[in-house]
């Protein structure tokens, strides 16, 4: 009777096994339905920075026409910023938004804090990402821009 049960049991066990291994296999060998992604290096020179008085920040915009509507509504949109930390550093890979902090001395010898976002934003309809630079005062100081590298990352499924 043991041995019976024993055996039915794993019998069933093994079943649901196999099951569960055939509905998760994918039919296209090639991974064309699977995981797709798309990375970009973007630019932005310092003269090409524009300043949005409404908002209190500077902007601009790059075309991404690989955007598309399902891609924007269904994958994942990631941006990235080069930075130098330091010469010991070297050069580092942030994630956006990067906040970071600066500390400077004013004239009269009192410390000056404020911090500055990097940030970026996707459209679709056409393709865009914009990113912005704003400091925590909103102050437009044009000799503080410089150009800044990007990578924009768009991860999706293969079905759209």
């Amino acid at each position: 009777m043991k041995r019976k049960l024993f055996t039915s049991i794993f019998a069933g066990i093994l079943f649901l096994g196999m099951a569960f291994t055939g509905a998760s296999c994918s039919s296209d060998p090639t991974g064309a339905e699977g995981l797709h992604m798309l990375t970009r290096s973007i630019t932005i020179d310092k003269n090409a920075w524009q300043w949005d008085a409404a908002h209190g920040r500077y902007y601009a915009v790059a075309d991404l026409p690989e955007l598309t509507n399902d891609i924007y509504e269904y994958g994942d949109l990631d941006g990235y910023v080069y930075i130098v930390e330091d010469e010991a550093t070297g050069e580092v890979l942030k994630p956006l938004p990067y906040i970071y902090t600066y500390e400077e001395t004013a004239s009269d010898g009192s410390p000056i804090i404020y911090s500055e976002t990097i940030s970026c934003d996707f459209q679709s309809n056409p393709g865009t990402v914009a990113f912005y630079i704003q400091d925590s005062d909103r102050a437009r100081v044009d000799e503080y821009l410089q150009t800044h590298y990007f990578r924009v990352v768009l991860t999706w499924n293969g079905a759209y």
